[in-house]
């Protein structure tokens, strides 16, 4: 198990050692399909790399969704929920499948850390990287701008590379992901009179809407992203959109408690179970940096 940095440590040292780390030693990750270099180049130069399950190609992904169909039936009706909500379920803007929930179909969970994904994940970062877990959850079209749809960069680490999965066909009224990219992205500095608030009415102001950049695609489409590179948000939905994420940053993040909670489960013997289904490599990956 890796050895915590100290929470001591200033910020610009934290920084400077992350950066350091980067330089791997060739026992490094081995070379990327010519698919996933292209990916690659797009995260470096764009921010974001969109693909597909189907391009990628990995060999968990049939039993990915035959567990993803196994789950998805727990998620609640949309269109319910926001008939009888509460006024802190309108408050919200997407519902979620449980962590231990997750952990009953390991196939969704291991996904994320077959071969493929970490190569991907260590090559993106050149060093040893964390696994945070995933998420599935919905968006719902109740028209509210909070959360994910208002406009962030996130600040796990100073890289946090994920996979956002599309399960339903998204179009413009479909809520896509949409970005700015890497090149035009601000700072928070023009945002600091809004408390960091960043509404699109907010954004316009800053960068205009002809440079933003909506993903589209239909169910498989694979969004990856730095999210810590780009401006980006959950546009407000029109209809319900399924998603399930992916989540990674180094072995060592900036700040470990928020990388605990993305992936916070109760459940340690169906945890103890998953854990049984991986490799050495997979365990480190999952566990080891906690």
């Amino acid at each position: 198990m890796l050895t915590p940095i100290p929470q001591q440590i200033g910020r610009a040292s934290r920084k400077l050692a992350f950066h350091a780390r980067c330089y791997w030693p060739q026992t490094g990750p081995p070379p990327l399909p010519a698919h996933e270099q292209q990916i690659l180049k797009a995260l470096r130069q764009e921010g974001v790399a969109t693909t597909s399950l189907q391009r990628l190609d990995y060999p968990q992904t049939p039993a990915l969704l035959r567990a993803i169909a196994a789950v998805s039936v727990d998620l609640p009706d949309a269109s319910g929920l926001l008939a009888g909500a509460s006024d802190r379920q309108v408050e919200g803007h997407q519902t979620c499948i449980p962590k231990n929930q997750l952990l009953q179909h390991p196939d969704i969970f291991l996904w994320g850390l077959q071969e493929a994904c970490l190569d991907l994940a260590e090559t993106y970062f050149q060093q040893p990287i964390a696994y945070l877990g995933c998420s599935l959850f919905q968006e719902i079209p109740n028209q509210r701008q909070s959360g994910v749809r208002l406009w962030h960069r996130d600040g796990e680490d100073y890289k946090v590379l994920k996979l956002l999965l599309y399960l339903n066909d998204v179009d413009e009224g479909g809520g896509p992901f949409e970005y700015i990219p890497r090149q035009m992205s601000p700072s928070y500095r023009p945002f600091r009179h809004q408390g960091n608030i960043i509404t699109a009415a907010v954004m316009a102001l800053v960068i205009p809407p002809t440079q933003w950049r909506q993903c589209l695609g239909p169910r498989g489409t694979v969004i990856v992203v730095d999210t810590v590179s780009v401006f980006h948000h959950a546009t407000v939905p029109q209809r319900p959109r399924i998603a399930l994420t992916f989540a990674y940053t180094s072995a060592r993040p900036k700040d470990l408690e928020r990388c605990r909670l993305f992936f916070k489960y109760s459940d340690p013997v169906a945890w103890q179970h998953c854990q049984t289904l991986m490799s050495p490599r997979q365990r480190q990956a999952a566990q080891g940096w906690r």
